[in-house]
């Protein structure tokens, strides 16, 4: 609401700069910790055929980084799905689905990159982002607004971001469309003692949890 001033302008007049949208989560640490442990997590749980590809993926290949470069372009190149993020697609396949037809949209590589990553040992994390394809972020309004999940693995320290969906570029050089954008980091949080355990029913009304989201710029780059 807003407080009365002396002077203020009519209510009618102050209309063009309103700015209303619907949502049903209060912060944006609400809506990562619904997100991932209802659609997200799920879907890199069912990958019981993820560990023989990754070693198929990084058969006589060392060193980390190579690894991750290795993975991450083995996903890269499977078919893409037309299952649009922006049209209401929120569930990803699972790593194995995605795995058995060699083809996903976004959220199904994105999905897959992080499990393969994970279980070679490399840390990553899903981010939710609108690219400049689709519009602008409004950091304000936690709500679903996306068309794009990149992915943000960790290598000797060093953070990569990835689009599971970008074919043909180098390993850490994203889209123009994903550049300098703000992206929603979906961080696993630990449950507290006594929490109730999230569930798929649970909805936008699963408890909050504190550092579920970070709100992140991506990086910008010359190989574009």
């Amino acid at each position: 609401a807003l407080l009365r001033e002396p002077r203020m302008p009519a209510a009618r007049s102050r209309l063009e700069f309103a700015r209303i949208a619907t949502t049903e989560w209060l912060e944006w640490d609400d809506f990562a910790h619904w997100y991932r442990t209802t659609y997200f997590e799920p879907a890199v749980a069912l990958a019981g055929r993820v560990p023989a590809e990754v070693a198929r993926v990084c058969a006589g290949i060392t060193g980390e980084r190579a690894r991750l470069d290795a993975i991450r372009r083995f996903v890269q190149d499977l078919d893409p799905l037309e299952r649009p993020m922006s049209a209401g697609a929120l569930a990803p396949m699972t790593a194995d689905e995605t795995l058995a037809q060699r083809a996903g949209g976004c959220l199904d590589k994105a999905a897959l990159l992080v499990a393969m990553l994970q279980a070679d040992g490399i840390p990553a994390r899903p981010a939710l982002m609108v690219s400049a394809l689709h519009g602008d972020f409004d950091e304000r309004f936690p709500t679903w607004s996306f068309d794009r999940m990149l992915v943000l693995a960790e290598v000797g320290g060093e953070s990569i971001w990835i689009d599971p969906a970008a074919r043909w570029r180098p390993l850490g050089a994203l889209p123009w469309f994903d550049q300098g954008r703000p992206a929603v980091l979906l961080n696993a949080v630990p449950v507290s003692a006594g929490a109730p355990p999230a569930t798929e029913s649970a909805g936008p009304e699963a408890p909050p949890r504190a550092g579920s989201a970070q709100i992140l710029s991506t990086p910008v780059s010359v190989a574009a």
